[in-house]
């Protein structure tokens, strides 16, 4: 999907049968469409959903960069993601 046109990804995803709202963004690709419980929508594309959940599940202290592909026969797609944890510093605490 990351890259591809979005009526090739539409056909694919409607073959599959998965529950989500497939439009078409601003660059001509797919994204997926999002609704809250409170009525508030939000778009996103392919490499946003990949930097979200496309990360290992260690919290540690550290940055990362994590390349996400799709290679395909003609062509190859790439994102680049910069990952970054740190300590946060807890507001509203006194020390004396």
């Amino acid at each position: 999907m990351l890259g591809k046109l979005y009526k090739k990804v539409k056909g694919f995803l409607e073959a599959m049968y998965f529950p989500y709202d497939v439009v078409k963004d601003s660059r001509g690709v797919v994204a997926f469409r999002v609704e809250d419980g409170g009525g508030n929508v939000g778009l996103y594309s392919v490499e946003e959903l990949l930097g979200m959940y496309g990360i290992d599940k260690d919290f540690s202290n550290g940055s990362l960069y994590v390349v996400f592909y799709d290679m395909g026969a003609s062509s190859t797609y790439a994102a680049l993601v910069y990952f970054s944890a740190y300590n946060a510093k807890k507001f509203g605490n006194i020390f004396c």
